[in-house]
């Protein structure tokens, strides 16, 4: 009886600790908000700076404007502009965000618009005096989208601040993804394409206190 019992216990031997480290590899691609929570599908968030003290907070809707809105970071750090909801293209069974996986970002509020005010990166931006940018902007009608609505989250890790940092994949093919970073222009502070990406932190809705 022995002798037919012991291969199995030094199977499972083997075998534990490859169950363990999948589990861990798979906890290393969730995302967090600021209270150590998974980011869902389900909920919506706050997209903070990672580093207090920069003079700016959340990103927000600037306005309705006639052809389309943009999304810039809010003037005043008590501020944590409009809460947004990340829907991944691929479903997942958990509900749960996952680093490097392709999503649209829709900003969770109530507006007149009867479409959904999902992010798209435009082409090509010219603000007065400054050069053409692509910015993070929403579109007045959806039947119009072009391509450029696939995001992803990332963790950053360079640097003195942590946190994570959105990017910008066109229409998830694109390689290498870009940085979304923010820059002053005209009295605001854009969300765009950059080299210098925004770290971020995601609070959730409903949340009264940021820490």
């Amino acid at each position: 009886m022995m002798k037919h019992l012991l291969p199995l216990v030094l199977l499972f031997a083997i075998s534990l600790p490859r169950i363990t480290a999948t589990g861990d590899a798979n906890a290393t691609q969730l995302i967090y908000d600021t209270d150590g929570h998974q980011l869902t599908s389900l909920s919506a968030y706050y997209i903070l700076p990672a580093q207090k003290g920069t003079g700016g907070g959340g990103l927000k809707l600037n306005s309705l404007a006639p052809l389309a809105s943009f999304v810039i970071q809010a003037r005043s750090e008590a501020d944590h502009g409009d809460p947004v909801k990340f829907s991944p293209l691929s479903a997942s069974s958990d509900g749960k965000t996952r680093l490097s996986t392709d999503t649209k970002i829709i900003f969770a509020i109530i507006t007149t618009r009867v479409e959904s005010l999902y992010w798209y990166v435009t082409r090509s931006w010219s603000l007065p005096s400054s050069e053409p940018r692509q910015l993070v902007s929403i579109p007045e009608y959806l039947i119009k989208k072009p391509p450029g609505f696939v995001f992803r989250v990332e963790r950053h890790v360079a640097g003195a601040t942590k946190g994570y940092k959105l990017v910008w994949c066109h229409d998830g093919e694109m390689k290498p993804c870009k940085d979304l970073g923010l820059y002053e222009s005209e009295g605001k502070t854009w969300l765009a394409t950059s080299d210098s990406p925004f770290v971020v932190v995601f609070k959730k809705r409903g949340l009264d206190v940021y820490a």
